[in-house]
């Protein structure tokens, strides 16, 4: 008998379309690095601060969709289709940022050439050093073999409540409280099943089985803002030209990210998206259509952006070059990946 489809969540598109672009926008908005001076960096922090929730949601979603995968299928089943949708893109695209690496250090000289030795293109990969962007990856591969765990536990919402707090307590709390008194050993005792992205990944499957209250939301809401306006506020007082962008109220495992994550993804779950689309067939093809090509355009913005700094040679403080090339890099990507998917055997790249 076959194993029942799942149920597709209209408002896990919406997530996949706005956090894509999110990630789009963070790495436009690079200049934030280059100091906390000049007339950019207002806006720069404000983008940075703004859109931290990118990669958590993705995460989160990971949960919603995978945790109950032991449903649909079996755990070798799952791996060979995350090996097929994941690994062989991360490869590929990989290799292609080794050979575009090597034309920027042949024709612009704005890279270094690599050594293209078996070992080192095998270690250059595994540590994201032709695509930085790509550290997502191996993260996104510990998750993988997590879940045949995590999804064989029993009493689910004790034991993932539990793992979430230990997460929140030891990757965001203790670091934040370490930093504002100058120590690190409040996180020696981390459990191991806590740290990482486990957090989001349990997050995300909680949040899509709870139906909290109108007032509840409320809460949710207003914790995400005063998130945001936490590392905004403090991410502004503690950098400085001499030591540069703070971090001790940035970063995706802080409390302050965590209660945007978790604002943005019960805003979005409760907007009536799915209600909408299902009035709407139309605008539910769009969305899945849209959502289906996010994967390429994670895969492939980096070329462009690299291609965009080489031959234009934006200014990166510039808000325009931010904002709407944002949009222009955004929507091209979305557009060859809707082209390269309907190519039989290439759209193994951008599955």
């Amino acid at each position: 008998m076959a194993a029942p489809a799942r149920r597709r969540l209209a408002y896990i598109d919406a997530l996949n379309v706005i956090a894509s672009f999110a990630v789009v926008m963070l790495h436009l908005n690079y200049c934030v690095w280059l100091g906390p001076e000049g007339p950019s960096w207002v806006s720069a922090i404000i983008i940075e601060t703004l859109f931290v929730w990118a990669v958590p949601v993705f995460f989160m979603n990971t949960g919603t969709t995978l945790m109950d995968y032991r449903k649909r299928m079996s755990t070798k089943e799952f791996f060979r289709r995350r090996f097929e949708r994941t690994v062989v893109p991360w490869v590929f695209w990989s290799l292609m940022g080794l050979a575009f690496t090597c034309y920027l250090a042949s024709e612009f000289g704005t890279a270094e050439m690599p050594y293209l030795g078996p070992r080192s293109i095998f270690n250059d990969i595994a540590e994201s050093k032709y695509i930085e962007f790509y550290w997502f990856f191996p993260a996104l591969f510990s998750m993988y073999l997590s879940l045949p765990v995590l999804s064989a536990l029993k009493n689910r919402d004790s034991s993932f409540r539990y793992i979430i707090a230990m997460g929140i307590l030891f990757s965001g709390v203790l670091p934040l409280v370490g930093k504002l008194i100058n120590t690190s050993s409040l996180g020696s005792f981390a459990p191991p099943v806590a740290l990482g992205y486990t957090l989001y990944v349990l997050i995300g499957y909680q949040l899509s089985h709870w139906k909290p209250s109108r007032q509840q939301r409320l809460g949710i809401y207003a914790a995400g803002v005063v998130g945001w306006l936490a590392q905004l506020a403090g991410t502004m007082a503690l950098s400085t030209v001499e030591a540069g962008v703070s971090t001790v109220f940035k970063g995706q495992f802080s409390p302050f990210a965590v209660a945007q994550a978790v604002a943005v993804y019960v805003l979005v779950r409760h907007a009536g998206i799915d209600e909408a689309i299902a009035a709407r067939p139309a605008l539910g093809k769009a969305l899945q259509t849209l959502s289906s090509v996010t994967f390429g355009i994670y895969l492939m913005h980096w070329f462009v952006l690299r291609w965009v700094q080489n031959t234009m040679d934006p200014d990166p403080h510039d808000l325009a070059f931010r904002l709407l090339g944002a949009f222009a890099i955004y929507w091209l990507c979305a557009g060859f990946t809707f082209l390269l998917k309907r190519i039989p055997v290439v759209r193994r790249i951008v599955p």
